[in-house]
């Protein structure tokens, strides 16, 4: 079963590009190592100092094994010096994903948003209803969406999605669509909370020739 990896890092002040250098390169060992990688984005805050690496896997026993592997125990330590607290690592299984045309990074000014749900204990299948048919809509309808992906930790109901836009202004404009308005609606009834949407500087993209 696939499953979504997502670590987060909050840098100490100053330690920013220290920081996105040790994750670069953990990455490049993962992309070239890991044959069950699927996807890696890395995105960053760096107002907040803050990076966060998304992983699709092909299967959740190679992202279980992560925190044994050497490589990765040497990633940790390499971190550690420049952390600010510590880092935040969620398991999500996927739901849903999508790769547009035209997916062009290099040169380009693409834009990242992720919008995380907490479902109602028991109405996760709801929410995740409501998501598909949000994201199935952009696919069809808005140019430039480059990349959707959703995860869903039934646990704890938390239902998180990622949207790669071609630039910022497309990005920007998903909030205004008709469409957007009926999916917060139709959510709300489910969630324990609002909707919590934010937007990402996108450092990195990898994707296999499979995805």
């Amino acid at each position: 079963m696939s499953t979504v990896m997502e670590l987060t890092m909050h840098a100490k002040p100053g330690h920013f590009e220290r920081l996105q250098d040790v994750y670069a390169n953990v990455v490049n060992t993962i992309e070239n190592n890991i044959d069950d990688t699927r996807m890696i984005m890395i995105v960053a805050d760096p107002a907040t100092e803050m990076l966060r690496g998304i992983g699709l896997y092909e299967h959740a026993d190679v992202v279980e094994s992560f925190p044994d592997v050497p490589f990765f125990v040497e990633f940790a330590e390499a971190a550690a010096p420049h952390l600010s607290g510590p880092s935040e690592r969620v398991e999500l299984q996927v739901e849903h994903i999508f790769v547009g045309d035209g997916l062009v990074v290099d040169g380009g000014q693409p834009a990242v948003a992720e919008i995380t749900l907490h479902a109602r204990f028991g109405q996760i299948e709801e929410v995740l209803a409501a998501y598909t048919k949000f994201f199935e809509y952009l696919q069809a309808n808005l140019a430039g969406t480059w990349l959707l992906l959703m995860g869903a930790d039934r646990g704890s109901g938390v239902v998180r999605g990622f949207g790669l836009y071609a630039d910022q202004a497309i990005a920007d404009s998903v909030m205004s669509l008709a469409a957007s308005a009926e999916f917060a609606k139709s959510v709300e009834p489910f969630l324990i909370s609002p909707l919590e949407r934010v937007e990402h500087r996108l450092l990195h993209l990898f994707l296999s020739d499979g995805s």
